[in-house]
């Protein structure tokens, strides 16, 4: 299932952020990594995004990872 977020923090020398989905109360929190994304702009922050969550189980005290994802572009 396809989830659409906004990239809340991004880490330009590592291509690693996290992605933020404020549609759901708590609002959920998603690791990113840049070798994940298929298609659009280069990830930054403030950026929409649709992606998908790994279906494996995130590590103990890790976020889940996002995958397939897209950079739509940035937030208004």
């Amino acid at each position: 299932m396809k989830r659409l977020g906004i990239i809340n923090s991004w880490n330009i020398p590592k291509a690693i952020g996290t992605i933020i989905v404020r549609d759901v109360n708590p609002p959920e929190r998603f690791f990113l990594f840049a070798g994940r994304v298929i298609s659009g702009p280069e990830p930054s922050l403030n950026a929409c995004v649709l992606f998908e969550v790994d279906p494996r189980p995130p590590l103990p005290g890790k976020l889940p990872i996002a995958v397939r994802v897209e950079v739509l572009g940035d937030a208004q």
